[in-house]
C-alpha cells in the first residue's frame, strides 16, 4: 500500500513538473528575416539601404549592421553582429525610448514579456532581482538563446545563434 502511495505521489509530481516546464523550442533561425549564418553582404541586402555599417574597435574587431526595425509593435535599434567567421550570429536590440525614463521602461516591460511568451512559450528562466532589474530567457534545443533584460531605463533583447550562445 505504501508503495502505491509513493508511486501515485511520484506520478503526480512528475505530471505537475511537466505541466509547468518550459516548452521544447527546437531552432531559432535568426532575427527579423535574417537567418543565423547569413553573410554580411547578404544581410545588408536583406536589410536595405537604412542599415548602417559599423566596424568595432574591440580587441577582436568585427563587422556589424545597425538598423531600426519594428518588432512586437516596438521600435528597436538593432545591431546585427557578424563575429562567427563574418556570418550573422547575434542580434542585440534596444527598445527605442527616452534613456532617462525608468518608469516608462518598467511600464513597457510586461507587454514585451507577454509578446515574447506568445512567440516562444513560457521562459526557461524569469528573474526579478530588483524593481527595475528583470530578465527572461528562452533556450532552444539547438543551443540558441533569446534573452530580454530590463535594467533601469533600458530594455534590451538579444537573439543569439548556438555558436554565439556557447561563447558567452
Amino acid at each position: 500500500m505504501k508503495l502505491l502511495i509513493v508511486l501515485a505521489l511520484g506520478l503526480s509530481i512528475a505530471c505537475l513538473g511537466s505541466a509547468v516546464a518550459a516548452p521544447a523550442r527546437d531552432v531559432l533561425k535568426g532575427f527579423n528575416g535574417v537567418d543565423f549564418g547569413t553573410t554580411y553582404d547578404a544581410a545588408k541586402a536583406l536589410l536595405g539601404t537604412e542599415a548602417r555599417e559599423r566596424v568595432t574597435t574591440d580587441q577582436t574587431p568585427y563587422r556589424a549592421l545597425n538598423a531600426k526595425v519594428q518588432y512586437f509593435g516596438e521600435t528597436l535599434d538593432v545591431e546585427y553582429v557578424f563575429k562567427n567567421e563574418g556570418r550573422f550570429s547575434v542580434a542585440a536590440a534596444l527598445v527605442v525610448q527616452p534613456m532617462d525614463d525608468a518608469a516608462l521602461s518598467k511600464s513597457r516591460w510586461p507587454t514585451i514579456v507577454t509578446q515574447l511568451k506568445n512567440e516562444y512559450g513560457e521562459p526557461d528562466e524569469e528573474k526579478i532581482t530588483l524593481d527595475n532589474l528583470r530578465s527572461v530567457t528562452f533556450n532552444f534545443a539547438d543551443g540558441a538563446i533569446v534573452k530580454a533584460r530590463l535594467f533601469g531605463s533600458t530594455i534590451m533583447i538579444s537573439f543569439k545563434s548556438p555558436s554565439a550562445a556557447k561563447s558567452n
